[in-house]
């Protein structure tokens, strides 16, 4: 039974298109907690999405919380084989409802590229919160700067 539902996802995860990452740009970067984002990809596909979007959170989580701040998407379109292009903005992240204690930990912001019926893949960024003096300051990391790679 379970060779039969590994050959199902084999399958599905065949029909996929492939995305490699080529470039990520994030801004203001370091800054304060709730600024604004801005988020730059490029990427390629290896066969063509139609209405496709990308969808990006932040999320928090300490021991006894867990909070997920969804900070929208961008509206869907047509990407085609070959290098693409998307562009995220916010003007603000609003973190007023989660505890200062809270916040000053590691998180996780996630672009997530969707279409109606598949999740693609998860571009997923470090984000480290620290006191800086009164204030929180973020640092997102960007995945691409942290890739090891073997010799």
């Amino acid at each position: 039974m379970s060779e039969a539902k590994g050959d199902d996802d084999e399958e599905f995860l065949a029909q996929l298109p492939q995305v490699n990452v080529l470039r990520v740009d994030i801004s203001p970067n370091p800054t304060h907690i709730s600024d604004e984002l801005n988020l730059e990809v490029d990427f390629t596909v290896s066969k063509d999405v139609l209405d496709g979007w990308w969808e990006v959170q932040y999320l928090v989580d300490s021991v006894l919380e867990r909070h997920i701040i969804k900070l929208g998407k961008v509206e869907p379109q047509d990407y085609l084989e070959g290098e693409n292009h998307f562009q995220f903005s916010v003007p603000q992240i609003n973190v007023a409802s989660i505890k200062p204690s809270n916040l000053a930990n590691c998180g996780l912001l996630t672009a997530s590229f969707k279409t109606r019926t598949s999740d693609i893949m998860d571009l997923k960024m470090v984000v480290q919160v620290s006191k800086q003096g009164d204030s929180l300051q973020r640092i997102i990391y960007n995945p691409l700067e942290y890739l090891v790679t073997e010799p």
